[in-house]
């Protein structure tokens, strides 16, 4: 016996254009005959000959300023607070700043108190407000989250930096991505997330250390952290803590039943969840995240053991992948206070 949350969504039909990129093609390697006119030169460019006329057209290479060498930068730390260079001098826009909540509370969202200008490129946060008060975690440690709009006010990216204080205020090791929960089955789960900088991180479940083979080969670490989690009962809440540098951050999951148990269950699912109209968090860079964040409030409500997703996850239509792997990762974003407890398929 199961639950199924369905949450309808407008789904809008186009015609799909196809894209190329050249380097799909090296010289021997041939044009699927469906994309007719469409050839490789000798330097395994590719060109478009058209089959009425002689005159040829070149591919054009497309670049982007949203992808996440520009948007996702390591801000540096300054005597009042955070600098941001964006290496480009034309992006206009705003800063949106806050702190996560000092209580411990299960979905922890930031309330974004403060903002700043983007001005030819750079920003400059002052953070002096946030230390020694009341809002902060301790008095030389915060978890600040921001947010970065374009001069027309839409928002592009979401970001979460920890910020120390010594001499000057500086950037520390940050989960910058996750911990999502992923895999889940009767013994084990899989965690991952990100840190904006190398190191040895490793879990704590039920008093158990574990750690990934590469992180335990390399001395520096990793940013990028996969770490199976092994070994545990069926049908059981576990607490989890993840350890990176001089910081411990801690969630839970629960496995999933023994294969062929009749154990209710609910789960949800849905699609399209690319951008809509309406500005704000209707649109952050291709993904809907309004909606997003409602319908995964919703499932948390119903305490859905996992959330299926079949497609349309961001706007994409972009002729540059990083431009789309940078729509994912705000997809991602959006749904992360959920997916530290139950995974996203």
């Amino acid at each position: 016996m199961y639950k199924i949350i369905s949450l309808s969504m407008f789904i809008s039909l186009f015609g799909f254009p196809i894209g190329i990129t050249a380097q799909s093609f090296g010289l021997n390697q041939l044009v699927p005959s469906v994309y007719s006119g469409i050839l490789p030169d000798k330097n395994g460019q590719l060109y478009f000959l058209p089959v009425t006329a002689g005159d040829t057209s070149r591919m054009k290479a497309d670049s982007s300023f949203y992808i996440s060498d520009h948007l996702m930068v390591e801000p540096k730390g300054t005597q009042n607070g955070l600098s941001f260079d964006f290496k480009n001098k034309d992006f206009y826009g705003n800063i949106y700043f806050g702190l996560f909540p000092d209580e411990r509370v299960k979905f922890s969202f930031p309330s974004f108190s403060k903002s700043t200008r983007i001005i030819a490129g750079t920003a400059n946060l002052d953070l002096s407000s946030f230390f020694g008060t009341a809002t902060t975690v301790t008095a030389q440690n915060i978890k600040l989250a921001y947010r970065i709009a374009d001069q027309y006010g839409r928002l592009l990216y979401e970001g979460t930096i920890r910020v120390k204080i010594n001499e000057q205020i500086m950037p520390a090791l940050t989960l910058i991505e996750g911990p999502f929960i992923n895999l889940v089955d009767h013994h084990s789960v899989l965690i991952s997330y990100t840190t904006n900088q190398r190191c040895n991180s490793w879990v704590v479940v039920d008093g158990r250390e574990f750690r990934t083979v590469g992180m335990s080969a390399n001395m520096q670490g990793d940013k990028t952290h996969e770490i199976k989690v092994d070994g545990l009962l069926p049908e059981t809440e576990y607490q989890y803590e993840i350890y990176f540098g001089d910081f411990v951050e801690a969630y839970s999951f629960t496995t999933a039943p023994l294969p062929g148990s009749r154990t209710p269950f609910v789960f949800a699912f849905t699609s399209n969840t690319r951008a809509g109209m309406g500005g704000g968090e209707n649109d952050i860079l291709g993904v809907n995240v309004f909606l997003l964040q409602h319908a995964s409030m919703l499932i948390a409500h119903e305490k859905a053991v996992f959330f299926q997703f079949s497609g349309n996850l961001i706007s994409g239509y972009v002729s540059v992948v990083g431009e789309a792997d940078q729509q994912y990762f705000n997809w991602k974003k959006a749904v992360e206070p959920f997916r530290h407890y139950i995974p996203y398929y």
